[in-house]
């Protein structure tokens, strides 16, 4: 985990109950992943005073922590789970032409067990699909 990931954990978890706390630990998660990636000060600086960055406490919304988390956990698993949590309601996500014909469109919401699992403990492994939502995202 970086300090970057949990910034953006941290705004999150206390966007609801404390939006001051959570936009600046959104601003502090965007700077540190910048500094991570060594992109200067005034770069970091520029890119936080943009409007749709920067906006303030009373525009602040829940979709520009999952943003900007997106953007510092690119091709990390767990932007997946981020996705599946946020409903996949990424501003200006639009959805690819025959996304998974066989699925009516959706996203896929879990994976199917493992044939390992099945097949050593078969007994206790619930009959799932794609579409079915895993117990902390009903």
């Amino acid at each position: 985990m970086t300090f970057s990931e949990l910034k953006f954990i941290e705004a999150e978890v206390s966007f609801a109950t404390d939006k001051p706390r959570s936009y600046l630990a959104y601003l502090e998660g965007i700077r540190a992943h910048m500094r991570m990636l060594s992109v200067g000060e005034s770069a970091i600086q520029a890119y936080i005073d943009a409007p749709s960055v920067g906006m303030g406490v009373a525009a602040f919304t829940i979709g520009d922590v999952f943003k900007e988390k997106w953007i510092a956990t690119f091709l990390h698993p767990e932007t997946w789970n981020d996705a599946r949590r946020f409903n996949y309601a990424y501003k200006n996500m639009t959805l690819p032409q025959n996304l998974n014909p066989n699925l009516n469109n959706q996203f896929i919401r879990r994976l199917p067990y493992p044939d390992s699992e099945v097949s050593r403990n078969g007994n206790n492994v619930p009959a799932v699909t794609l579409l079915d939502r895993i117990w902390w995202n009903q």
